[in-house]
C-alpha cells in the first residue's frame, strides 16, 4: 500500500499488524511518521503511548510524548511516569530532563521541577535551556 502510495490502506494494514501482534516495535514509527504526514496528530500521539507501552526504554518516545503533552492534553500522571522513565533510561539526556522539568512546572510541580533541573544540569553545566529554567526557578 505504501509503495503505490496509499496512505490510507498502508495505515489500515500497519493497524491490523499492531492488533495481531503490538510487539513488533519496528511497526509503530512506520505508522506515526504516516499519521504525522496525515495531520492526525492525535492519533500519532496516542500511538507513541501504545509504542512506549512495548518499547520501554524509548528516550526518543518519552521525549516526543513529553514535547506533545500540552498539546495533547496529557494527564499530570502520565508526564510523571514518562518523565521518571526517561530519568531511568536517559539520565545524561539534559534536553530531555530539561523538558520534563519544564512539563512538571507547567503542571505544578515546581519543587521536582527544580529536582529535574538538578538532573540536567549535572549532566550538561552549560544546557542553556536547563540553565535558564533553573534561574527561573530561583535557583
Amino acid at each position: 500500500a505504501a509503495r503505490v502510495h496509499a496512505p490510507g490502506a498502508a495505515m489500515e494494514h500497519l493497524r491490523a499488524a499492531l492488533a495481531i501482534d503490538p510487539q513488533q516495535i519496528a511497526l509503530y514509527p512506520v505508522l506515526i511518521a504516516l499519521l504525522d504526514k496525515g495531520g492526525d496528530t492525535a492519533s500519532a500521539y496516542d500511538w507513541r503511548k501504545r509504542a512506549l507501552a512495548v518499547d520501554q526504554g524509548n528516550p526518543e518516545l518519552v521525549q516526543a510524548l513529553l514535547a506533545g503533552a500540552s498539546a495533547q492534553a496529557a494527564s499530570a500522571s502520565d508526564i510523571l511516569r514518562w518523565g521518571e522513565m526517561g530519568i531511568h533510561i536517559a539520565p545524561f539526556d539534559a534536553d530531555l530532563q530539561t523538558l520534563f522539568a519544564k512539563e512538571l512546572v507547567r503542571i505544578g510541580d515546581k519543587s521536582r521541577a527544580a529536582e529535574v533541573v538538578g538532573i540536567a544540569l549535572a549532566a550538561s553545566p552549560d544546557h542553556k535551556g536547563a540553565r535558564a529554567l533553573a534561574k527561573d526557578l530561583g535557583l
